[in-house]
């Protein structure tokens, strides 16, 4: 069965649609049976994280909750109860941190 995500992501255009795949693969790898929707124009899950292609890249959205002041430091600007991570291209994704900020936000 295919999900709204998928569609979404099926309609970008490279770089973003690589981008989101492995994103989206690590997210549902690291949080099996996350929930998972469209809202916004963007891939939400459990609406503490989501996934968005913006112009030439993607955008990995935190809530806070539960970040260390170090890892809040390592996202891009946001707001105050949410932050996010500008990715530009698939090798730019850390895996291993991308999993220990998920595990700590979705758990």
């Amino acid at each position: 069965m295919t999900t709204a995500v998928e569609d979404y992501i099926k309609k970008l255009r490279s770089p973003q649609k690589e981008i989101c795949s492995e994103v989206r693969r690590i997210i549902l790898e690291t949080v099996p049976g996350v929930h998972e929707q469209m809202k916004m124009d963007a891939a939400w899950y459990e609406d503490k994280v989501y996934l968005a292609a913006l112009g030439e890249h993607v955008t990995v959205g935190f809530s806070l909750a539960g970040l260390s002041k170090e890892e809040r430091f390592a996202l891009n600007s946001g707001e105050q109860s949410m932050k996010h991570l500008t990715i530009k291209s698939v090798q730019e994704i850390d895996e291993q941190w991308l999993k220990k900020i998920l595990r700590k936000v979705l758990s």
